[in-house]
């Protein structure tokens, strides 16, 4: 790990780290801003970029407990949508995201290794037990941004989830699964989306008690607001927080919409 965090302060690196930082910085503008350009960077699936941003991390599979034996399939969907109730099948808008995710994808040339699997395959983690796991600065600086969710405005985590989205989408196993693979045996210590939204939806609850039983038809109010109104600013703290919660729902859609396309991928590949 501390080999990768002084490969992230050398020189060569030094203007992506700059625009990497800037990802969380203080200014909101700033930050959204930053996010667009790494969307849009990320959107053209440059292996070169793909690697020095996060691929070259994830090579040694320090990330992986030392025995991992094949497991999840449709039921790591389902993981996803589980966390808000509200996401139960029927899930609405889930099919929409479904559509988009799987012609994204199904045109893409996949990265070694060449087949996209449903499962994690059974791998031997490299190196030894003390061997350290740094996810590089582009994910750290995303995931801590994710996990302040509730801290930073709407556009700003509209942004963000876009990013984690394209790069989910991009045709790596090991940064597939990494980032969408809910039960994918990680090291205890380590940070996924799935963590961090399993932790923000135990937050979402505490929070959204106050709303009692009208908590649905307030969600389902806001949605409908959100479709006219996305950028104005939030009226009331109550108001914020019902927009964190509509996003947090349909950010769990999308990416269980993009494992499931991965899935009928591969089964439209292996048939």
């Amino acid at each position: 790990m501390e080999c990768e965090r002084l490969n992230d302060q050398d020189d060569e690196n030094l203007l992506r780290n700059t625009l990497i930082r800037r990802l969380d910085a203080t200014s909101e503008n700033l930050a959204i801003a930053t996010m667009t350009l790494f969307e849009a960077v990320v959107s053209l699936g440059n292996d070169s970029v793909m690697y020095n941003l996060v691929i070259r991390n994830l090579q040694s599979k320090g990330h992986l407990q030392p025995y991992i034996p094949q497991q999840e399939g449709i039921d790591g969907v389902s993981r996803f949508l589980s966390l808000f109730p509200a996401c139960q099948a029927p899930c609405e808008g889930y099919e929409g995201y479904l559509r988009d995710a799987y012609a994204a994808m199904r045109l893409a040339p996949t990265q070694q290794p060449t087949t996209i699997s449903p499962f994690p395959s059974p791998l031997m983690r490299r190196g030894g037990p003390s061997d350290a796991f740094y996810e590089g600065l582009f994910l750290h600086t995303l995931f801590n941004r994710l996990e302040q969710l509730f801290d930073h405005s709407l556009i700003s985590n509209i942004r963000l989830t876009a990013v984690l989205t394209k790069l989910a989408r991009y045709s790596h196993p090991l940064l597939r699964d990494f980032l969408l693979v809910p039960n994918l045996p990680l090291l205890p210590s380590l940070r996924s989306p799935y963590r961090i939204l399993l932790q923000l939806a135990e937050a979402a609850k505490r929070k959204s008690n106050r709303f009692g039983k009208e908590l649905r038809n307030l969600l389902d109010h806001t949605h409908q607001q959100l479709a006219t109104t996305l950028f104005t600013v939030p009226a009331s703290e109550a108001q914020g927080l019902l927009e964190g919660l509509v996003l947090l729902e349909e950010f769990c859609k999308e990416l269980a919409a993009t494992l499931h396309a991965y899935i009928l991928i591969t089964t439209t590949r292996l048939a």
